[in-house]
């Protein structure tokens, strides 16, 4: 099941063809745990159609449920 998460504390990561973007507080995500696998965290930003990862602690640590 995909759900809304809010940025809490900023965090960098990494999308399928190796950009880094740096992702910060208030900002909102898309991401379903369901499909996770491993120690990486697939998501995506609202609006935006690139997937990014990160790993799984820092995405635990970093976003809350909105």
């Amino acid at each position: 099941m995909t759900r809304l998460y809010t940025i809490v504390k900023s965090f960098n990561a990494k999308s399928a063809d190796g950009k880094t973007r740096e992702f910060k507080p208030g900002e909102t995500l898309w991401c379903d745990l369901e499909q996770q696998g491993g120690h990486m965290f697939k998501f995506e930003k609202i609006g935006g159609r690139v997937e990014w990862f990160v790993d799984r602690r820092t995405f635990e640590e970093r976003c809350i449920l909105k």
